[in-house]
């Protein structure tokens, strides 16, 4: 008897746990690298029924882009939220933490899972980024309201210029 056909289930198994390794490891080179986000860094500017929003982007180190919001209200912060776009588990994902005034913590923000992109959008659940010019890009955010509970909130942003002294 060959060597090879002596345990056909075992070889089958193996196979069968090879293929899925494989897949796996196709599954997870899909996920772009973190550099790919940086057309975003910078710091950015919308409006909002009356609310000044603000984003800064930091370049990537670390495997992370790091995102600072800040929305201020007849003159006072009124949201604040820490962003950290990263790769975790062979996906990338947006995680993020939002304050109210006086750095309280609000309610949990569900983590938003990478779903497609190229050079000028971002698609995550519930949020889709799209590059419209060198310094203008348009978030639209699903925000659910209890008038709206499927609503989109669309900001149009365009990017500071850069802000170091020089």
């Amino acid at each position: 008897m060959n060597r090879d056909n002596r345990h056909p289930a075992k070889q089958c198994l193996l196979a069968l746990i090879l293929t899925g390794v494989v897949s796996l490891s196709a599954v997870r080179a899909q996920a772009p690298p973190i550099a790919s986000f940086n057309w975003l860094v910078g710091t950015w500017h919308s409006q909002n029924h009356g609310d000044d929003i603000q984003e800064t982007y930091v370049p990537a180190a670390g495997g992370q882009i790091l995102v600072l919001f800040q929305a201020v209200t007849k003159g006072q912060v009124s949201r604040i939220e820490i962003r950290s776009l990263r790769e975790q588990g062979g996906q990338i994902i947006l995680q993020e933490l939002a304050f109210r005034p006086g750095l309280i913590l609000d309610k949990p923000v569900a983590t938003r899972t990478f779903v497609s992109g190229d050079a000028t959008h971002a698609v995550f659940t519930g949020m889709t980024m799209t590059k419209t010019g060198d310094n203008a890009m348009t978030v639209g955010v699903k925000v659910a309201t209890p008038g709206d509970p499927s609503g989109v909130v669309e900001l149009k942003y365009t990017r500071a210029p850069n802000l170091a002294p020089q």
